[in-house]
């Protein structure tokens, strides 16, 4: 997503610089959405609904082929709605395994397959 990017900085009534710029920035997240890019295959309804939550026009969405930077999306992570965030997972061992003492053993006797599974979390910095 990219916004207007106008900056007015008065520098000599600043007396610091880094933080007027700072200021700037910040106000700059709420500017006018000059541009969305997203994955050619995001299906219509999708880009539909963020058309309408982002306020923009069809002209200023670019289907892109190929990755979107994935680092952006790392401040979604620390937005503090409990919707936006995945349930944790609590590990359950089956009654089966618990009552063995190897593992390994159980899982050959019973030719038991696992899956990996990869667990995504957010970690708050």
């Amino acid at each position: 997503m990219t916004r207007n990017a106008d900056l007015d900085l008065e520098e000599e009534e600043a007396d610091d610089l880094l933080t007027l710029i700072a200021e700037e920035v910040k106000k700059r997240r709420l500017g006018i959405l000059v541009r969305l890019e997203v994955d050619k295959k995001m299906p219509d309804n999708l880009l539909n609904f963020l058309i309408n939550a982002l306020h923009t026009e069809k002209n200023e969405i670019y289907r892109i082929n190929g990755p979107l930077n994935l680092g952006d999306f790392m401040s979604i992570c620390k937005i503090e709605k409990r919707e936006l965030k995945h349930r944790g997972f609590t590990l359950r061992i089956s009654s089966y395994f618990r009552k063995q003492e190897d593992y390994f053993k159980a899982i050959s006797r019973r030719a038991t397959y696992f899956s990996i599974i990869l667990l995504f979390i957010c970690i708050g910095q």
